[in-house]
């Protein structure tokens, strides 16, 4: 990958672009995700670009050898007044470990929390939803604090501020009586992006997620 270019050279075969670009695709997915969640979102982006075929003798007659993909790198812009800044980081984001993919249960709360960015849905319910994805995938909280290596402080405390924190306009219930604080906030995004990674990331190779990994509250 160099100058706004990545290009993926095939090690088997594959007889059209179609199936060969769906086999890298989720490889590139799965890396903007990761570097969404370790820096901002849009951090890195990948554009399908074409593909060079060869012809094998014998048949099959149509090989693809490699196929493209244009990458745009995020900058950041910060205006005060007529000044702006761009800050552009020198070097493309890290891939992800080679086993962290976007699955649907991995995709489904990358979903939701990019809706929450957009301004779709209150932070408190987007955050509920993603615990209980783990939750009923694993039958009940506690399953799934094993299952997904998440220490169950970090669940019950997700739990505690999506019950009993938010105000009439973003509270999950009316009884909620605790507006949350910036602190309080950020520790709730910090920790979704937390179970994104653990539902995306194969059960052998999942690290123990615990309060230490989660900014102060």
């Amino acid at each position: 990958m160099a100058a706004g270019e990545l290009t993926c050279e095939m090690k088997t075969h594959f007889s059209t672009a179609e199936a060969a670009r769906a086999a890298v695709e989720p490889i590139l997915r799965a890396w903007e995700c990761h570097a969404d969640l370790k820096w901002s979102r849009g951090e890195l982006r990948f554009k399908f670009d074409g593909a060079d075929i060869i012809d094998r003798s014998p048949v099959p007659p149509g090989t693809i050898r490699g196929i493209g993909f244009a990458v745009s790198p995020a900058s950041l812009v910060c205006s005060a007044g007529t000044v702006s800044v761009r800050v552009t980081r020198g070097h493309y984001p890290d891939p992800p470990p080679s086993t962290f993919r976007l699955n649907p249960d991995a995709q489904s709360l990358l979903d939701r929390y990019n809706r929450y960015l957009d301004g779709g849905e209150p932070l408190l319910n987007m955050a509920y939803f993603c615990l209980t994805v783990l939750e009923a995938s694993a039958a009940n909280r506690a399953d799934a604090a094993i299952r997904y290596r998440i220490d169950k402080q970090v669940l019950s405390t997700i739990g505690r501020l999506t019950c009993e924190h938010g105000d009439r306009l973003n509270a999950r219930k009316a009884s909620a009586s605790l507006p949350l604080t910036g602190l309080e906030r950020a520790w709730v995004e910090a920790a979704v992006k937390k179970l994104i990674w653990q539902v995306g990331t194969p059960e052998p190779e999942r690290s123990l997620i615990t309060m230490s990994d989660l900014p102060a509250l």
